[in-house]
């Protein structure tokens, strides 16, 4: 202020009187400019500051000297979509850390969809050349179950159980201490000690033959049940079944009463949607869903529709569903080595 009222002073003419009109346009003048140089000093500071994290992972965010508003840079949707990539990674981050945020930066699910390449209401055009282009980018919605346990991997596993390992001691004993047995004992002690390792060679085989038939039971019909499944999908306007292995990202499904969610996305439409999440969360209680993305418009895959009905925009699906994570991890730590996309059966 005491800068101020000196340069209002020099300006004045010395006979005391007011200014004069050119002389106080001269003073305002003054007063903006050195105004401006503070503000521009400040910017130049501030921008200086961030280069030092700049990159192109890390783009420069200019920020003005107002109080609190933050300009971004533009972008053609509701919000900044920096950091929201439209890939395998974003796509399966999104419904699993169910980021609200990123629906927004797409203007919602609508918005969504036709980032995508797909439309809301008539889903994809269905073209062979863009399903394969979508299978080989976002993967294909299929998760490779572990494989079966050989017959002598099972063998292996009954050798391992307490009772069996004390039998082979005993009998292994038996067979060790024949020398020290009289002549006439011999023949008895040694049928002893074969009629146990018989006893435990058949009790293996016969349990790893039960085992194994019945693997080979449930993996046959754990595939029937997938080859007879069918879903309802919106492909150029018109509703075709499709095998769920046959879905793609971008794609749009019809779900209703009874359905088990195919792969992960967002909801764009429903009616009084609640799904059971307990195969995942554990949690019994109902999940309500709707296609606002203030509330809770993402779909798991794995979890069944309890009321209602609707449809939604595929975003994730195989190894990459949060219900294929949960699969890959089950595989990884029981040491299968079933693999992540590969080709059906």
């Amino acid at each position: 202020s005491d800068s101020s009222s000196g340069a209002a002073a020099a300006a004045a003419p010395a006979g005391g009187g007011a200014a004069a009109p050119s002389e106080w346009v001269r003073t305002t003048l003054f007063l903006l400019s050195q105004t401006s140089s503070f503000s521009g000093s400040f910017t130049t500071t501030t921008r200086g500051s961030q280069s030092a994290g700049a990159g192109p992972n890390n783009p420069i965010i200019e920020r003005t000297t107002s109080k609190s508003k933050i300009n971004m840079a533009p972008s053609s949707g509701g919000g900044s979509r920096e950091g929201y990539a439209l890939s395998i990674e974003g796509l399966s981050d999104m419904v699993k850390d169910q980021q609200r945020g990123f629906l927004s930066a797409y203007d919602g699910p609508d918005g969504l969809a036709t980032a995508l390449g797909s439309h809301a209401h008539n889903g994809l055009d269905g073209a062979p050349d863009d399903l394969r282009a979508r299978t080989a980018k976002y993967g294909r919605n299929y998760v490779e179950p572990p494989p079966i346990k050989t017959y002598l991997e099972l063998i292996w596993e009954g050798l391992e159980d307490n009772t069996i390992k004390a039998l082979l001691i005993c009998a292994a004993i038996s067979i060790l201490l024949l020398p020290a047995e009289k002549a006439s004992h011999r023949l008895t002690a040694s049928i002893e000690g074969m009629a146990i390792f018989l006893t435990v060679f058949v009790v293996l085989n016969l349990q790893a033959t039960i085992e194994y038939t019945k693997a080979k039971e449930f993996r046959r019909q754990q595939l029937e049940l997938e080859s007879d499944a069918e879903f309802s999908v919106v492909r150029k306007g018109a509703i075709v079944r499709v095998s769920p292995k046959d879905i793609v990202v971008g794609d749009v499904v019809r779900v209703a009463v009874g359905d088990i969610v195919p792969a992960d996305g967002v909801l764009l439409e429903g009616t009084d949607v609640k799904m059971d999440e307990s195969a995942l969360t554990g949690e019994p209680i109902l999940v309500h869903k709707t296609a606002k993305v203030a509330d809770d418009p993402f779909v798991l895959s794995g979890t069944n529709v309890m009321t209602g009905s609707g449809k939604f925009l595929v975003v994730a699906v195989g190894i990459n569903s949060v219900q294929g994570r949960i699969l890959a991890a089950v595989i990884q730590s029981t040491g299968g080595a079933g693999a992540t996309n590969g080709e059906a059966p």
